[in-house]
C-alpha cells in the first residue's frame, strides 16, 4: 500500500458519511463496477461507463457523478478498494462481464434442462451474489462444469452443493432473463379451452429469440400444467 495513495485518500476522511457516499460504496464493490485496468504505482485507474472510458484517480474522475457533486464517486471508491484503502470484499468479473448475448450463446450450448437451471439461478442471484445451498443435480453440474457456477467443495453435503453465479454472467441480468422467461414461459392468452401463444413484445430480444429459432409460434397451443 503506497503512502502517497493513503495521503491522497485520506483528504475525503470527513466526506463518506455524507449522505449517498455508503450507496456508492456498495455500488463500488458490485462487479459491474470492475475497472478496465488499475495502475497500483500512480493511484489511477480506467472505467467503461455509460459516456464511454472514465479516467480516474483518487481525488478525482472523468464521470459526471464527481463532475456535478466533486466528491468520491463509485469509481473513486472502487479504485480505492482495489489499492486496499478501504477494507472489505468486492466482486469482479472474471471475464469482463458478458454482454446478454454472448451468455445466451454460452447458457443454449447446455440441455433445456440445465437453461431452465440457469434461468432460476440467474433470478434469485444479486449484483454481488453470496455463495448458497442447492439440492444437488446433472442439471446443477452442467452449469458448473461450463463455468457458469462456481463450487464451494468443502461446503459440500450428501444432499446439497453450494455455489454462486459468476458475476460475468449477470453483466446484462435483465435481457437475459427476458430471453429464457420467453424461451420456456411464452406469453398466452386462453379461449376457455386451450392456452395460446400470444404475440411477444417487440424488442430486441424477441427477435433474437426469434434469429435463434428458440421462440414458440403466435397461435401455437401449448401445455400449462
Amino acid at each position: 500500500m503506497s503512502t502517497n495513495n493513503c495521503d491522497t485518500w485520506n483528504v475525503w476522511s470527513e466526506i463518506h458519511s455524507a449522505p449517498g457516499q455508503e450507496t456508492r460504496l456498495d455500488s463500488a464493490r458490485a462487479a459491474a463496477c470492475t475497472p478496465l485496468r488499475v495502475s497500483s504505482d500512480c493511484g489511477t485507474a480506467e472505467f467503461k461507463g455509460s459516456k464511454g472510458v472514465y479516467q480516474t484517480s483518487l481525488n478525482s474522475c472523468g464521470c459526471e457523478d464527481f463532475r456535478r457533486r466533486n466528491i468520491p464517486c463509485k469509481h473513486m471508491y472502487r479504485l480505492a478498494l482495489e489499492l486496499e484503502l478501504i477494507p472489505g470484499p468486492f466482486s469482479s468479473y472474471l471475464h469482463g462481464g458478458y454482454d446478454w448475448k454472448q451468455v445466451i450463446e454460452i447458457v443454449e450450448r447446455l440441455p433445456d434442462d440445465a437453461q431452465r437451471e440457469f434461468s432460476s439461478h440467474l433470478r434469485s442471484s444479486s449484483a454481488s451474489p453470496a455463495p448458497y445451498r442447492r439440492k444437488k443435480s446433472p442439471e446443477i453440474d452442467a452449469l458448473i462444469a461450463a463455468e457458469i457456477l462456481m463450487e464451494y467443495p468443502e461446503k459440500e453435503t450428501a444432499k446439497f452443493k453450494t455455489v454462486r453465479m459468476v458475476e460475468d454472467f449477470m453483466a446484462d441480468k435483465r435481457r437475459v432473463s427476458w430471453y429464457f422467461s420467453r424461451k420456456f414461459s411464452p406469453p398466452t392468452y386462453t379461449d376457455g379451452e386451450n392456452f395460446i401463444v400470444s404475440e411477444y413484445p417487440d424488442d430486441e430480444v424477441t427477435a433474437y429469440l426469434f434469429q435463434r429459432g428458440a421462440a414458440v409460434a403466435p397461435g401455437t397451443i401449448v401445455d400449462r400444467a
